[in-house]
């Protein structure tokens, strides 16, 4: 999924493999990793379609528009391991999951016009390994850099049958420039309908730096989608079957008066999927 500037969401959907040993690739993206746990290069040329504006995309008609990624993404701090030790995260979200915060410089071209990315903030994200996300209830996959240079991750959720506000594991880290502080989510706004507009939410950390209490403010760019089982996901909703309703959303965040900015994924299913 893509946002520029005057359009509305695109969407590209691909199949089949590409990889080489240097990273994962398809059809027309590729993932290079050009310095080990440091920098990669993604590239990407191929149709996209535009979101209609009762928020659906039109899949039963071919894309016509072609849209072409050149990004560089370099890390600002290490590695995290979204997973540790949680065997709940272990199952749901693959044996292996990684992701780090970093800049992201290159271009975006769509429709005559190229958008230029000069250290934008961006996360990288790895997984691998069998997802079943059967007894997902909700979740909240949050992360941020602020203008003081700390960053921070947080992966946290509740199954079916909990309670609402009740969360059955989560993980989080800060980081202070490259040092890491393993932190406890102490508390965590997890969507409590399918009325996805709640863009403003909160969440509170506590680490060896003290207590860190973080305020999503407003979205850049929101990116609704729905999940299904077995694991897969689309952007309009499926009719045949449960489904998990998504939000994705680039954001603004507060902390002690800084600013900063960041990602924010949240989901719930109604029902089990």
């Amino acid at each position: 999924m893509i946002k520029v500037p005057d359009h509305p969401p695109l969407f590209y959907r691909g199949y089949g493999r590409g990889a080489t040993p240097h990273g994962p690739g398809g059809g027309v993206s590729q993932y290079t990793i050009t310095k080990p746990e440091k920098e990669g290069h993604l590239t990407f040329r191929g149709p996209v379609w535009e979101r209609c504006e009762d928020n659906r995309f039109l899949l039963e008609e071919p894309p016509v528009d072609v849209c072409e990624i050149d990004v560089t993404f370099t890390g600002v701090a290490p590695l995290w391991d979204m997973k540790g030790s949680s065997v709940e995260a272990a199952t749901q979200i693959g044996s292996l999951h990684t992701e780090q915060i970093g800049c992201g410089s290159g271009s975006v071209k769509y429709k005559g016009k190229t958008y230029v990315l000069d250290n934008s903030y961006a996360i990288r994200d790895h997984s691998r390994g069998v997802r079943d996300m059967t007894h997902f209830g909700a979740h909240a996959w949050l992360n941020g850099r602020f203008s003081s240079g700390r960053s921070f991750h947080v992966y946290a959720a509740r199954a079916q049958g909990q309670a609402v506000g009740e969360l059955g594991m989560s993980n989080a880290v800060i980081f202070e420039g490259q040092k890491q502080y393993d932190a406890k989510v102490l508390a965590v706004e997890l969507l409590t309908s399918t009325d996805i507009s709640q863009s403003s939410h909160t969440l509170s950390l506590e680490s060896d730096l003290g207590i860190m209490n973080i305020k999503i403010t407003k979205p850049i760019d929101s990116f609704p989608y729905f999940m299904v089982m077995p694991f897969d996901t689309t952007v309009n909703p499926v009719k045949s079957k449960n489904c998990a309703t998504m939000i994705d959303e680039a954001v603004h965040m507060e902390w002690e008066g800084l600013e900063g900015v960041g990602w924010s994924e949240r989901g719930i299913a109604e029902h089990p999927l």
